[in-house]
């Protein structure tokens, strides 16, 4: 018998195209860390993962424009220093602390650069530091007087400042951007991918990624007085209202309940034109800012609110314009991109969006908010080429929620997962602000298991696709990316909002340019319809959580899973029910997993919970329980009897008034395992402990019987494992991104290092 024998596990899920914007997942070094066996998920150190060939296609990389800095997360010092001891990577280390200050976090980052040879590096900065920098800059730029306005509780808005621990939870002090400066007579996409690979099998390092450019996902081609919300058919070439999107989610049947009012929503984006007479009152203020640069009481016109008429009041001249030398440092926001206080749009995409959210009503102008009395955070992210990057995004998230932001709207994306923005993501969403995210514009659906979004597929974000009305019918527009890892649709063609300068087709009063609107397509165009839905649920109730709006969102749909402003409000009694799944995304390969998480109520009104599973052709109730189960097992769930395919396993929880709320996971179920591939026998003359041969049979891959689900272009990854002699267990040896051999005509052969 050999003493070396290989084997190789096939795991296979199916491919789900990407989306523009939130293009799809290839696996890449900071790949979720999870093994499948025996249909249950164990975790893997991350080091098993990252022997993977790095010409593979897991980053996209142009030489004529590479990226220029990554972004690397080192692990904290109680755990990743006994590891780098026990290898003898680092003969000194600071062994006195589990926290390392940013000096001496900096100190490792730069001898792991050194450890792998890297010289081309600009310089080192720690991410989120600039996040907390810009906040303790404006305290400090502001002067208070003391004597004339008593004791101010400076700032008290600012959540991190009460809360300290939960930034050391997610790690922030240990996160860099690393500005790289390559040489052009190198291969530059090579020269990353060595050291995003070599830096990756450091045990002090927790993660490796690219600093990914990320872009706007926009398509460019009551009874109030608001121009447009009392006209149709004259701008736009169908025949129906302007501003039918709000009517179609029944904001306009709310306002008499809720308008947004006390709710601050943040528009990571391009910017807002804050100038714009639409958008102008609903401006968000940092009073205490304001108040400390006054020395006094910062509500100038003595209106009852602190917004921008008041700044513009502290010169005396009241023009309505805030100019760049009145803008005092910290009182609306920050500009992440230029690395200033002024987030002026330059592009107009944050604008429109601002609007769609939160531009004022009954003004005898323009358009109206579907919360028109919410304020607007403005956070600029992106650049006037409506592109932004994976750091200034993430901080951005941050500083929002920092500041106080109820709900955070993203109509951005890019392609492939990255765990800087997730980190952000679940930070806000822990400090209590809801994020909404964009489900991208590229046409097809999108999964979490294998072709996941910068944002869309994030658990702790709402994903919205867009629809669309023609003069018969509302429908998905082709554009749109959906599937089952979308949470809501919401109007997305032809919306009409607030608008800057010359970007998209202007309407109305275009002589003077601060009286700018425009139509624009896109999910981008879609998420802050549901943004603004949130800030009227949050408005009528402050103690609502993101999770329990979030669930009324998702709970109260019209057709086509379309948001409903009018039926979340109707059912905001909901919030005292929870639904909640805690397992995990997986593939399931023996037909059995274990379904953890929350069916109860806080008031007695549960009734029962259903599991349901959903595919894009299925829908089929598998289990009722009628006890209410609350952060524990709610069923060894049986799904033997699926057919092969991608599930949305649903759990919703019924009150007394056969009312529910739900919650959700994507499985992949795969109920009769594939046939590998032909491993080459070792007794071969090609066979070493180097590398081996793989052959692919063009006959297991043919449309019949069994095989028909595993059809070559539907496999996505190979893990090669290693048995020895006499022994039960498999080491992994290689994981192999198949997406290059999908390119391949089959048969083919391919030499494998390992």
């Amino acid at each position: 018998m050999n003493k070396k024998v290989l084997s190789v596990f096939l795991a296979i899920s199916f491919i789900f195209s990407g989306i523009l914007g939130v293009e799809s997942k290839e696996f890449d070094f900071e790949q979720s860390q999870e093994i499948f066996i025996d249909g249950e998920v164990s975790s893997m150190p991350s080091e098993d993962f990252l022997d993977i060939d790095p010409s593979s296609s897991s980053f996209e990389c142009d030489n004529k424009n590479p990226p220029d800095s990554i972004i690397v997360k080192i692990k904290a010092a109680d755990q990743s220093q006994l590891k780098a001891k026990s290898l003898g990577l680092f003969s000194v280390l600071n062994n006195s602390s589990s926290a390392n200050s940013e000096s001496e976090n900096i100190k490792i980052v730069e001898e792991l650069l050194d450890n792998i040879s890297v010289k081309d590096v600009k310089d080192i900065e720690p991410l989120f530091k600039k996040e907390e920098e810009i906040i303790q800059s404006a305290i400090q730029a502001s002067s208070v007087s003391s004597n004339s306005i008593g004791t101010l509780n400076l700032n008290s808005n600012l959540k991190f400042q009460a809360i300290p621990d939960l930034s050391s939870k997610y790690g922030f002090d240990r996160v860099f951007t690393i500005n790289l400066d390559l040489d052009d007579s190198k291969d530059k996409c090579a020269e990353i991918f060595s050291i995003i690979e070599e830096l990756n099998k450091h045990p002090q390092v927790e993660y490796v990624e690219i600093n990914k450019s990320l872009h706007i996902n926009s398509i460019e081609d009551g009874n109030p007085d608001d121009t447009f919300f009392q006209s149709s058919g004259q701008f736009w070439s169908e025949n129906f209202d302007e501003l039918w999107g709000i009517k179609h989610i029944e904001a306009d049947k709310v306002w008499q309940y809720s308008t947004g009012k006390d709710t601050v929503v943040a528009v990571v984006d391009t910017g807002v034109d804050y100038n714009h007479p639409d958008l102008w009152d609903n401006i968000w203020i940092d009073a205490d800012i304001l108040a400390a640069h006054l020395g006094s009481d910062p509500d100038l016109d003595q209106d009852g609110d602190v917004d921008l008429t008041d700044v513009d009041l502290i010169d005396g001249d009241l023009d309505f314009k805030i100019e760049p030398n009145e803008i005092i440092d910290g009182m609306f926001g920050y500009n992440f991109v230029d690395d200033n206080f002024d987030p002026i749009d330059d592009r107009g995409h944050g604008t429109h969006v601002a609007g769609t959210i939160a531009a004022v009503g009954n003004n005898s102008r323009g358009v109206i908010g579907v919360a028109p009395n919410a304020k607007i955070l403005i956070v600029k992210g992106l650049n006037r080429f409506g592109q932004g990057y994976t750091n200034d995004l993430a901080a951005a998230i941050k500083y929002a929620a920092d500041e106080g932001a109820d709900i955070s709207n993203h109509s951005w994306g890019g392609s492939g997962y990255s765990p800087t923005l997730e980190s952000a993501i679940n930070y806000a969403h822990e400090l209590g602000t809801l994020n909404i995210a964009a489900a991208g514009n590229n046409y097809f659906p999108i999964s979490s298991i294998h072709s996941p979004g910068t944002l869309s597929t994030l658990k702790n974000t709402v994903t919205v696709s867009a629809l669309e009305k023609t003069n018969f019918s509302f429908r998905r527009p082709l554009y749109s990316s959906y599937g089952l890892e979308t949470d809501l649709s919401a109007p997305g063609s032809d919306i009409v909002s607030t608008g800057y300068e010359s970007y998209g087709p202007r309407i109305g009063d275009t002589s003077s340019e601060q009286e700018n609107y425009q139509y624009l397509n896109g999910t981008s165009m879609a998420a802050p319809h549901v943004a603004g839905v949130a800030a009227l649920l949050k408005s009528l109730d402050q103690s609502l959580t993101p999770d329990q709006i979030a669930r009324i969102l998702k709970s109260s749909p019209q057709s086509l899973n379309t948001v409903n402003a009018l039926k979340a409000v109707e059912n905001i009694n909901l919030s005292t029910i929870t639904a909640k799944i805690d397992t995990s995304s997986a593939i399931i390969t023996d037909g059995f997993v274990n379904l953890f998480g929350d069916a109860s109520s806080t008031d007695g009104s549960f009734n029962r919970f259903e599991i349901w599973a959903i595919s894009n052709v299925y829908r089929q109730k598998l289990f009722t329980g009628y006890t209410p189960l609350s952060q524990t097992l709610l069923v060894p769930l049986n799904v033997s009897n699926l057919a092969n395919d991608q599930y949305s396993i649903e759990l919703r929880v019924y009150n007394n008034e056969n009312q529910y709320v739900k919650d959700d996971v994507l499985f992949h179920v795969i109920n009769n395992a594939p046939i590998a591939p032909t491993v080459i026998n070792p007794e071969d003359p090609s066979y070493s402990d180097e590398q081996v041969s793989i052959f692919f049979d063009v006959l297991r891959t043919k449309d019949y019987g069994r095989f028909a689900d595993y059809k070559k272009e539907n496999i996505t990854e190979f893990r090669l494992y290693r048995q020895e002699e006499n022994e039960d267990s498999y080491t992994l040896v290689k994981t192999i991104d198949a997406t290059d051999y999908n390119s391949l005509r089959m048969p083919c052969k391919t030499q494998i290092s390992v």
